[in-house]
């Protein structure tokens, strides 16, 4: 019974990765990119954060998940090819140092108050 439910757990898991896999290959098709950036692309997607789950699971011994956001990826596929890649990127780089920024600045742990206090 056992191997059972743990064939049924990853059967789940393998139709949800192999199924969200689809959205960042449509993306990368309407931005007409090559296959080395495509590979890239999913590497940074998916490869990156689960090396980065296991390292804070194995160091906390607790399981922790790191995901890109999948809304993104259907934001980036509804555009239909009319920003480049470079500017889809620029932007997730821009949007990251925003987001360090406030994390420096001391906002995103007491967000909204110790913001607007500070105003």
């Amino acid at each position: 019974m056992r191997d059972v439910r743990q064939l049924g757990a990853a059967l789940s898991l393998f139709t949800v990765a192999a199924s969200v896999i689809t959205i960042p290959l449509a993306a990368a098709e309407q931005l007409d990119l090559p296959r080395p950036q495509i590979t890239a692309w999913i590497v940074a997607i998916y490869e990156l954060p689960s090396v980065l789950g296991l390292v804070l699971a194995l160091r906390y011994r607790q399981p922790l998940l790191l995901t890109g956001n999948i809304f993104v990826l259907i934001f980036i596929v509804s555009l239909n090819g009319r920003l480049s890649f470079a500017e889809l990127a620029g932007a997730a780089v821009a949007a990251g140092a925003v987001v360090i920024i406030l994390n420096f600045w001391g906002s995103t742990g007491s967000w909204p108050n110790g913001f607007l206090r500070r105003w």
